[in-house]
């Protein structure tokens, strides 16, 4: 069944998957189930060989197999990790996944992962900036970075600016052809959160900072 959201981006329609995780591995290939698909995250999976390796092989030779990533820092003025998009490309060709996620948000500042989730500032000059890096991603790629991005939102944006917000995702992904997956305002994966005045900071600079119209450098401490 080709679903709106399918049709409208040129993505297979493969209903609703599960995440997949190192523990129930073992039981998938020896029971296995009826679920329709899987997502993985990349990280976990495409710097491990042996075992591990040898067990995604298999599981995407019996399901599709969906890569889901953590650390591509879509939205930071870092160069895209030219090392890390090889990587991400080769176990995306050996998993065949149909595209590649990540989130719409930034995770390092001059090289250093900050290991959370960043919202990016609302602003038109975001929207580019994210533009210009999901192209590059993709043609590096070879595939739709698919969602292509989940959107990182704050818990204590405001009604307004969580409409901003969203036409700032909208913008972002839908000038190069980058859908969003539905319902991805919030998604796992960060389970640490700054507090007082620098979470304010955060949501309100972004990764380098912008303030009254004006993008500048501001290092995090």
């Amino acid at each position: 069944l080709m679903t709106p959201f399918a049709a409208r981006h040129g993505l297979p329609a493969l209903g609703a998957g599960i995440g997949l995780r190192f523990e129930h591995v073992e039981r998938i290939l020896a029971e296995p189930t009826d679920v329709p698909w899987f997502e993985v995250v990349s990280e976990n999976y495409m710097n491990r060989g042996g075992l591990v390796r040898r067990h995604i092989r298999e599981v995407a030779s019996r399901w599709p197999v969906v890569c889901h990533g953590v650390s591509l820092n879509i939205g930071g003025n870092d160069p895209l990790d030219a090392d890390y998009l090889a990587r991400l490309k080769a176990f995306a060709d050996e998993v065949r996944s149909p595209w590649v996620s990540d989130h719409l948000c930034f995770t390092a500042v001059d090289g250093t992962a900050l290991n959370e989730l960043l919202p990016l500032p609302r602003t038109e000059e975001a929207a580019r900036h994210v533009a210009a890096r999901v192209r590059q991603v993709q043609e590096t790629l070879g595939r739709r970075t698919a969602d292509g991005v989940r959107e990182r939102a704050s818990s204590t944006t405001r009604p307004r600016r969580e409409r901003a917000a969203a036409g700032c995702c909208r913008t972002a992904t839908g000038r190069r052809g980058c859908p969003r997956l539905p319902g991805g305002t919030w998604s796992a994966g960060s389970t640490s959160r700054p507090s007082g005045r620098r979470r304010r900071r955060r949501r309100r600079e972004g990764p380098r900072g912008t303030r009254d119209g004006r993008w500048r450098r501001r290092d995090l401490p």
